[in-house]
């Protein structure tokens, strides 16, 4: 190559570095752009199974623990059972032997007063604790979406409207979480759902 060529070359992409760089302080320059990474979505909520869904109000903080979500199934497949009328398969896989026997109480005295549940329960949780193979669960439930219903509609017990307080624990077995525990314990406090 010709030293002539080699300088013209050289000259040009001088030429074009100083042209790129320069500009008018009446032209717009181009902004730098940052390079932001999205936070990954929290996954979708699951419906529930067998046809009733308890709906965590607060469930981008706790989608990823797998006890919440255990804990979800469990009270979803019994207020399922408590509709159908009988004790559903996956509220069996969902307890201890325990909960399972008060659980079954629940469905029975359900089916012999004829009361019902809604689809569409309301819950938020307060505290989750998982040390080990042992979860402790602190959870409101919204009692006019998880409270009992006679037959003709009407709400069954207090008329009173609040958050349910539920202390439960959990422990992981080799199927996956079981709800060992579960007691009603008063009530959460705040004011209705959205």
């Amino acid at each position: 190559m010709s030293r002539q060529l080699l300088t013209a070359g050289v000259a040009l992409v001088a030429l074009l570095s100083v042209t790129a760089c320069s500009g008018s302080d009446d032209e717009p320059q181009p902004k730098p752009t940052k390079s932001t990474s999205a936070t990954p979505a929290a996954p979708e909520q699951p419906e529930g199974a067998d046809g009733v869904t308890y709906r965590i109000q607060n469930w981008d903080d706790y989608a990823e623990d797998p006890a919440i979500l255990a804990w979800k199934q469990a009270n979803e497949a019994l207020a399922a059972s408590i509709n159908q009328g009988k004790v559903l398969p996956s509220l069996r896989r969902a307890s201890s032997k325990s909960v399972l026997r008060e659980n079954v109480t629940a469905v029975n005295n359900a089916k012999k007063n004829d009361w019902r549940v809604k689809k569409l329960g309301k819950v938020r949780v307060e505290t989750a604790d998982t040390v080990g193979s042992k979860a402790t669960l602190l959870v409101c439930l919204w009692a006019p979406s998880v409270g009992l219903y006679e037959k003709d509609g009407s709400y069954y017990g207090d008329k009173e409207v609040f958050w349910f307080r539920q202390d439960s624990t959990l422990k992981k077995t080799s199927g996956g979480w079981v709800v060992a525990t579960s007691k009603y314990d008063g009530k959460c406090p705040g004011g209705a759902p959205e």
